[in-house]
């Protein structure tokens, strides 16, 4: 699909997630970066970069991340999975002392 569909967001979403599933970290920050270039109106892109940035340790970036989501509407987020949002906030607001 990537060959073919590689404008479309939920693609390069779908392929991020993929690569982050399988510990290619660095890469998949590369490929959610172009799915949000595509249609920066994501919430779950940009929490699944939040998680990639928790994972290297890279607080204050995923902070950032965490403070867009939370401003925003929410697209990809609904009663059965915004616990997450919750839990790994909270987890990163303890890293950071705060």
């Amino acid at each position: 699909d990537m060959q073919v569909w590689h404008r479309s967001a939920k693609v390069v979403h779908q392929y991020a997630s993929l690569l982050h599933g399988g510990g290619r970290l660095e890469e998949a920050l590369s490929y959610y970066g172009r799915s949000l270039h595509i249609h920066d109106d994501n919430a779950l892109t940009d929490y699944c970069i939040a998680r990639i940035l928790l994972q290297l340790r890279r607080y204050d970036e995923a902070s950032l991340r965490f403070e867009k989501v939370l401003v925003g509407h929410g697209i990809g987020f609904g009663s059965h999975n915004t616990y997450v949002l919750a839990i790994d906030y909270g987890w990163l607001l303890t890293r950071l002392g705060r």
